[in-house]
């Protein structure tokens, strides 16, 4: 969290960025992940509108490494657990990093009706 707009993070050699604008009425923010689950969850200091910066690092080599366990698990079926094997190779290479600033009160839904 930042009080303005958060500086670029020379140290953190981003892969990728996207600007965000973000409108937490409640002031809870829920990460989800590509898959059913939500990756995490945190609540953010006041509710409101927030500005923000997503960047990540590790997309490709996780999708390189995703890839290659699907190639060695189809090639062990039937010859051992899968979900073992899985286990034992895969390693969290996918990082991301979310800054954010509030910029505003979040707009009142009751006037919309």
């Amino acid at each position: 969290m930042w009080d303005g707009p958060a500086p670029v993070d020379s140290a953190w050699e981003a892969e990728g960025e996207r600007e965000v604008e973000l409108d937490t009425p409640t002031g809870c923010v829920v990460i989800r992940a590509f898959s059913p689950e939500i990756a995490g969850d945190f609540q953010v200091p006041r509710p409101g509108v927030y500005e923000g910066r997503v960047s990540w690092k590790g997309r490709q080599a996780a999708d390189d490494q995703q890839s290659s366990l699907h190639a060695q698990l189809a090639a062990l079926e039937g010859k051992t657990n899968s979900e073992a094997v899985f286990a034992a190779h895969h390693e969290t290479l996918e990082t991301y990093r979310i800054d954010l600033w509030w910029t505003a009160e979040s707009e009142d839904d009751e006037d919309d009706e």
